[in-house]
């Protein structure tokens, strides 16, 4: 073998032992590459679950006053309820406009709303909240008409049960699988037994309800009894209604009049309150609108004065005459709402400082009035809860979720509530504690 060829030898022995040694570096580095991939995949799944799990907890109730937006409330729409006209009216208006933050506070706490308009408000407001990216606003709008649909006592069933599935979709929409099947699970118990739900509208529940139920991690027992109950296709099968029953008076029916000083006093601040929402509408000077705002105080405080003698001269007589409660409690609402900011002005700075004093005195209220309801009625609270009608106590439940009866003894009002009866099937319950407790229909 000549020099050249072993120097030949010699180069092919040398380059293959390079090309041995490049593949062994590209393999190690192709398992640290995959190694990397791998923890990230874990890490993403760690958040993804972590962010579903941080969703879900931003998502539970809460006062909705609490995230009021008060800067962005329009005066000229918020406030025409102290002009005289129905909270509903003025909604309807905040909604027309695309006024988000003026139907937020409009829904948190006016008090002339009834449950199907605070349900339909709130999934309008969280449909508008995720269309523009605040999905925490938009998670909690979906819970608050959600409870609003378990526990409200003016909703059809056709009503109640749409609404929980358009609450549970827009709640997986969020990636809050826990809340979603909640309502979900509230949807398929109440139709299954629901009274004025046709065999047409019970099959289309299921068809819409399952797949979402499924999603949220709902298991068999959730549908069943409405899958039996489509399966039966018996007409009228439904022995269960959760409205308000027959007969049954409502905080918010109507507000009386009261006595003649209580009237001249409503009445001097509607006016105010007009002649404020004028000069703010024709672009008045400064000079004028400080004026008229002052009028607007002074007639708000005149009010505040003439509501209190007016509960303290009716004594006894307010065990007999329940309009004085209503009066009172419906008032209180009122200052609330002007205290926290829900008309988008400081109308009543010296109300905005004492909202506890206000929240405690509104407890107050709504506990004076369920006194009235109790059957036989009594004379003071604390509120015997055993004598206490269950569709007052339910009442008193959704004015609770709806945020408009602070500190409200909820466990309480359910046992209230379970007492009446209602189904041999449904009974409202305590599902899960807490403060509140999450609270629904069971078998």
């Amino acid at each position: 073998m000549t020099a050249v060829q072993n120097g030949i030898e010699a180069l092919q022995s040398s380059g293959g032992g390079i090309l041995v040694k490049r593949r062994s570096w590209l393999a190690r580095r192709f398992l640290q590459l995959a190694f990397v991939l791998f923890i990230i995949g874990i890490l993403a799944t760690i958040l993804a679950v972590w962010g579903q799990q941080r969703a879900a907890a931003k998502a539970t109730w809460r006062d909705p006053a609490e995230s009021l937006e008060a800067p962005s409330v329009a005066s000229d729409l918020a406030a025409l309820n102290l002009a005289g006209v129905p909270d509903a009216q003025v909604l309807v208006l905040a909604m027309e406009k695309g006024e988000l933050a003026t139907a937020h506070a409009l829904l948190a706490l006016s008090a002339g709303l009834t449950d199907a308009q605070r349900v339909s408000g709130w999934l309008w407001l969280a449909d508008r909240y995720q269309d523009t990216g605040q999905t925490e606003r938009a998670a909690l709008a979906f819970r608050l008409a959600g409870s609003g649909a378990v526990l409200g006592q003016d909703l059809t069933d056709l009503l109640r049960t749409d609404a929980l599935v358009a609450v549970g979709q827009g709640l997986l929409a969020l990636h809050d699988q826990v809340s979603a099947r909640h309502f979900l699970s509230q949807a398929a118990a109440i139709g299954a037994h629901a009274s004025d739900l046709s065999d047409y509208h019970r099959r289309s529940l299921l068809e819409r309800l399952l797949p979402a139920l499924v999603r949220s991690g709902g298991q068999r027992d959730d549908w069943l009894a409405l899958a039996k109950a489509v399966k039966a296709s018996v007409p009228g099968a439904g022995r269960f209604s959760i409205g308000r029953g027959s007969g049954t008076s409502d905080w918010r029916d109507s507000e009386p009049d009261g006595d003649a000083a209580l009237v001249n006093a409503r009445n001097a601040r509607r006016e105010a309150a007009a002649s404020w929402l004028d000069a703010i509408s024709n672009g008045a000077d400064p000079d004028t609108l400080v004026e008229v705002q002052r009028v607007l105080r002074e007639a708000l405080a005149a009010e505040d004065v003439a509501v209190d003698r007016y509960w303290e001269n009716q004594g006894r007589m307010r065990i007999t005459a329940p309009g004085a409660s209503i009066i009172r409690l419906r008032w209180l609402l009122l200052k609330r709402q002007i205290a926290s900011g829900g008309l988008g002005a400081d109308v009543m700075p010296d109300w905005e400082t004492d909202r506890e004093a206000i929240d405690a005195a509104l407890s107050s209220a709504w506990a004076d009035w369920m006194v009235q309801q109790a059957t036989p009625p009594f004379s003071a609270p604390p509120v015997d809860f055993q004598n206490l009608p269950a569709q007052v106590a339910r009442q008193a439940i959704s004015a609770a979720y709806w945020g408009l009866y602070p500190n409200a003894p909820v466990t309480d009002l359910v046992k209230a509530a379970q007492s009446g009866g209602g189904s041999d099937r449904l009974r409202l319950t305590v599902l899960k504690p807490g403060t509140p407790p999450t609270v629904g229909w069971s078998e």
